[in-house]
């Protein structure tokens, strides 16, 4: 295992319940198998950027942790924003053993294993945002971004960034979203035992994914929804329509059905879902 430690942490920039994420700690954590590699940086552009550009083993995780990302990127473009020292922002890559059938589906997989290792371990209540969004009470928690790599005649490659509001004390108050944090939900957590969790999970999610797909997770996916069978609206770059939201299917893609009855299928993970208050 190697680790890459913080070079320059400002140590008052950490909270009276936070310590500086360290590689060790983190592995020492670890419940399931060991990832290759373990680093934890001051700041860098983008986590998922930084393990695109190394090596991606068939059947083995990387992980890679910043306090700060000056380049950290959502859904859409969008900049992800993190207070320094507070939060969890990292990315796992991992080497599928050709392409799973069902890989537009992963980032709904990875939201699912998510929400339910949060629910388990501090009972709040999250639910899931299609595709990757992880919220609680419509206020968003978490998110997930999923790189893909690779030739269609070669390993699947791909990078899973998670990016989970632990304790976030300021916010940009332009952004459109509601959003909340551990803290304010009454959740008080060491983040090394909490970036462990999370590698354990998503490594979890992607072997059972590899072996089996989206498909017998679908039935958990819907539970946890938390617009399946509310009013939503859907955004996609020519049109937008509304309609009760029924579910997902085994290849990840959303069902809509529409005021006329029609029940549309959507597989664009770009669209942009929202509830419709009434």
């Amino acid at each position: 295992m190697s680790s890459q430690r913080i070079q320059n942490s400002t140590v008052s920039a950490l909270n009276s319940n936070s310590r500086a994420l360290d590689a060790d700690l983190i592995f020492s954590y670890l419940s399931l198998d060991k990832p290759e590699s373990i680093d934890v940086l001051d700041s860098i552009e983008s986590t998922n950027s930084y393990l695109l550009e190394r090596p991606i083993s068939r059947q083995a995780a990387r992980a890679c942790f910043a306090e700060s990302q000056t380049a950290g990127r959502g859904r859409h473009g969008n900049n992800w924003q993190s207070t320094p020292y507070r939060n969890i922002m990292f990315s796992l890559s991992w080497g599928f053993c050709g392409w799973p059938k069902d890989i537009s589906a992963l980032s709904l997989a990875i939201g699912l294993g998510v929400t339910k290792m949060l629910n388990d371990e501090y009972g709040i209540g999250a639910s899931i945002k299609w595709p990757n969004d992880v919220l609680v009470k419509d206020a968003k928690l978490a998110g997930v971004l999923i790189d893909v790599a690779g030739h269609s005649k070669s390993d699947c490659q791909v990078v899973v960034g998670v990016g989970l509001n632990v304790d976030q004390a300021e916010w940009d108050q332009a952004i459109e979203y509601s959003w909340c944090d551990l803290r304010a939900l009454g959740v008080k957590v060491d983040r090394n035992i909490l970036a462990a969790k999370l590698i354990d999970v998503i490594v979890l999610v992607l072997r059972s994914f590899g072996s089996s797909g989206f498909g017998p997770m679908v039935e958990a996916w819907n539970e946890l929804s938390a617009f399946s069978g509310r009013r939503v609206q859907l955004r996609q770059v020519d049109k937008s329509f509304d309609g009760l939201m029924l579910g997902v299917e085994a290849d990840g893609a959303l069902l809509i059905q529409t005021d006329s009855g029609l029940v549309q299928r959507i597989s664009d993970s770009r669209a942009s879902l929202r509830v419709i208050d009434i």
